[in-house]
């Protein structure tokens, strides 16, 4: 919570204070969309599930929700740098024995991405590329739902997100009597591990984020 108090104040102030990619315009835009996850699950969790539930379960990553609110400034018409509020609902992983037994392991989160977009064209329409480092925080517990496994019991626990990340891939924006029409296709991974805690003095490590996220929206100057 400190980490929330702290952080996302200072985010606002660079997000409200931003310019627009062409050099002299403010912009803000708003964008939505989803995150094809590629979750490297960690060997606690493997562990967890091949050999805690019989049938042992197979594990893969689920997709989930993302929202977009963000700010760019202009150096000139071909180069910028973009910060964002990015919120990123329910990802996680899923623990599949069959077709009716399951278990759902998921948080939120904010990610909080300083990102250099460079623009290839020279018109009002433009495309280029994005990449940069962001900052995690998770929002709420980690979740776990299961779903005809013997004895067990649904569970919210605390989680360590990993902190930093990267991100890289590409944008496009074009002109429309609305703003600006904007798609994004990227790529985000985290350095570290993000855990889920048990009790005070205990913890497994549970995912190292990946995912491929699509999103679009509107740009305003």
């Amino acid at each position: 919570m400190k980490k929330i108090i702290t952080v996302i104040p200072l985010s606002l102030i660079l997000l409200f204070s931003v310019h627009g990619q062409n050099p002299g315009k403010s912009a803000m835009g708003i964008r939505g969309g989803f995150q094809i996850g590629m979750h490297e699950v960690q060997n606690d969790y493997k562990t967890w599930f091949k050999y805690g539930f019989s049938p042992s379960l197979e594990e893969e990553s689920m997709p989930n929700f993302n929202l977009v609110v963000y700010g760019i400034y202009g150096f000139t018409n071909h180069i910028g740098i973009q910060t964002e509020l990015n919120f990123m609902f329910g990802q996680g992983i899923k623990g599949r024995g069959s077709t009716t037994s399951w278990v759902d392991i998921k948080y939120s989160s904010l990610d909080i991405p300083i990102l250099l977009k460079v623009n290839f064209l020279q018109s009002t329409t433009r495309f280029g590329i994005l990449g940069g480092p962001y900052y995690t925080i998770p929002l709420g517990k980690l979740k776990t739902k299961y779903e005809e496994i013997r004895n067990a019991v649904d569970e919210k626990n605390d989680i360590d997100a990993s902190g930093l990340g990267f991100i890289v891939g590409f944008y496009y924006a074009n002109p429309t009597n609305f703003g600006n029409f904007v798609a994004d296709l990227r790529f985000n991974g985290d350095f570290g591990k993000s855990s889920e805690k048990l009790g005070a003095n205990n913890k497994i490590d549970f995912i190292k984020r990946r995912g491929i996220t699509i999103s679009m929206g509107v740009e305003f100057f």
